[in-house]
């Protein structure tokens, strides 16, 4: 594999993950446990501040991961010092 390749797969990669992270932020910031004592039901409490946390991680490594895809298609482009190769 070429080193442009290896760049574009890590991109894909820590893109995806952090996607999912910004999306499913509220879910794993929820603290789920029984409200009843028969435990039939299930109820959860949403910490704000860990959303806002995971949120924050996620658009953070989602910049990342897409600086990555920016910079593996501009080598794969050519694109060196603000020039097109020949």
């Amino acid at each position: 594999m070429r080193r442009v390749d290896i760049i574009a797969a890590v991109g894909l990669c820590v893109t995806a993950a952090c996607v999912y992270l910004v999306l499913r932020a509220d879910a794993l910031a929820t603290t789920w446990q029984p409200p009843s004592s028969n435990g039939n039901a299930w109820g959860g409490v949403t910490d704000p501040s860990l959303r806002h946390t995971y949120q924050l991680l996620g658009m953070a490594g989602l910049c990342f991961g897409l600086v990555l895809l920016a910079l593996a298609a501009g080598r794969w482009l050519g694109i060196t010092r603000g020039q097109m190769a020949r």
